[in-house]
C-alpha cells in the first residue's frame, strides 16, 4: 500500500504512559501490539486485524511535554519538502533522519505553531488499515490563524483548500476529495450584532 505525496500516511502517539494507552486503544479499537523495538526507543506498532494501524512511542517521565498524537504526511523527497517547510514559514522540530530500513522522517511546525510530520517511506509505507475501525479517517488542525495555516498546508501538500460556508473552517482536497481540515479559533461563525 502506497500513499501519494501530501496525503496523511501515518500517525503515532508519544506518551509518558504507554501501558495505559495500550490498554485503552486495545479496548477501544481492538488493537494488538508488536514487540517494542529497543533500537527505536521502545517504539511499537499497533495492529488492527493483522494490519499495521499506528505507532506508540514511550516518552520519558518528566519530559515536560504532554502525550501527543503526530500525523505524518507522505513525502516523495523529504529533504526537498523540509526546505519547502522553511520557505513557507514553518520550522523544523526534528531534522530529517533515516529510521533504519523503514524510511525517513522529520517533524515540523507550521507558521501558527502546530506540529506535524513528514514520512518518506522505505520498507514501511504507512498505515495498512484505511477503512476499518481503528483507522484514521480524518485529520485536522485547530489554529489561531486558519487563513495562514491553510495557505501553508495547501502549498506544502499541493492540495486545494475549500472553505466551509458559515464556519472558520477549510477542507484540504485532492482530486475533489476532502482528507483534512483547518479550523480557526472561532470555529462556527457567530451571527453579527
Amino acid at each position: 500500500m502506497t500513499y501519494a505525496a501530501g496525503l496523511p500516511s501515518w500517525t503515532d502517539l508519544t506518551t509518558t504512559a504507554p501501558e495505559p494507552c495500550r490498554a485503552f486503544y486495545s479496548a477501544l479499537f481492538g488493537w494488538v501490539y508488536g514487540e517494542s523495538a529497543s533500537e527505536y526507543g521502545g517504539y511499537a506498532m499497533a495492529f488492527q486485524q493483522g494490519r499495521v494501524a499506528a505507532g506508540l512511542a514511550p516518552r520519558p517521565a518528566g519530559a515536560g511535554v504532554p502525550s501527543v498524537w503526530t500525523v505524518y504526511f507522505a513525502s516523495d523527497d523529504l529533504e526537498a519538502d523540509a526546505a519547502r517547510v522553511q520557505a513557507l514559514g514553518g520550522q523544523t522540530v526534528v531534522a530529517p533522519m533515516q529510521v533504519g530500513e523503514q524510511g525517513h522522517m522529520g517533524v515540523f511546525s507550521d507558521p501558527t505553531g502546530a506540529v506535524f510530520g513528514l514520512w518518506q517511506s522505505g520498507a514501511h509505507q504507512g498505515a495498512e488499515n484505511r477503512d476499518d475501525q481503528g483507522s484514521v479517517v480524518w485529520v485536522e488542525v485547530h489554529t489561531p490563524d486558519s487563513a495562514r495555516a491553510a495557505a501553508f498546508y495547501t502549498a506544502l501538500l499541493r492540495a486545494d483548500s475549500v472553505p466551509v460556508p458559515g464556519m472558520d473552517y477549510l477542507q484540504l482536497h485532492r482530486n475533489g476529495e476532502g482528507y483534512a481540515g483547518v479550523m480557526g479559533e472561532e470555529g462556527v461563525a457567530r451571527p453579527a450584532g
